[in-house]
């Protein structure tokens, strides 16, 4: 009868540390980094078709929309959630892909750590990106007067005027009737 303590109180005790997470892997990805990663995953991508012979010509509209993304990246910032979201779903799609062809019955070793290797970059592309949006869910919940404070003030003179206002049916009256 005093085992019961073990049995109900242990696990209570427990239940903090099993929600408590180390934070995420791409939480902590500075834009260099991510640059290496994105092109060390162009890199696999490309040589997937050594491993998988159709993955080639299969994967080519992908992996020119991953190209493209990545440049707009480069371009517009790595702080750019739909951009993000874009190479997100090329490397997902991809990896369907990969996944989906048939492959040559003596798989080579390297092949399968490639592809490991590139469901790793997917997680943590997703943890990454994960973050971005919690940034950006952050960002719009600071209150309206903070973020007043922190731009820059327009004067009344510089700010536009809204066009007058025509009275509407002035003119209108004074037109002909289509049947008259």
């Amino acid at each position: 009868m005093t085992s019961w303590w073990k049995v109900v109180l242990l696990p209570l005790l427990a239940l903090p540390g099993a929600f408590a997470q180390a934070p995420p892997g791409g939480a902590h990805l500075n834009d260099a980094q991510v640059l290496k990663m994105y092109e060390r995953t162009l890199q696999l991508m490309e040589s997937g078709g050594v491993f998988v012979p159709d993955l080639t010509r299969a994967g080519r509209p992908i992996l020119e929309t991953s190209r493209l993304t990545l440049d707009s990246l480069k371009f517009m910032g790595f702080r750019n959630p739909p951009l993000e979201y874009r190479w997100l779903a090329s490397l997902r799609a991809f990896l369907l892909l990969a996944d989906a062809l048939p492959k040559p019955v003596p798989f080579p070793e390297e092949s399968r750590k490639q592809l490991a290797e590139l469901r790793e970059i997917l997680h943590t592309t997703e943890e990454y990106f994960q973050t971005q949006l919690e940034q950006v869910q952050t960002d719009l919940r600071i209150p309206t007067a903070t973020r007043s404070n922190a731009t820059p003030t327009t004067t009344s003179s510089s700010r536009r005027r809204a066009p007058a206002r025509r009275a509407w049916c002035s003119w209108a009256t004074r037109l002909p009737t289509p049947g008259g």
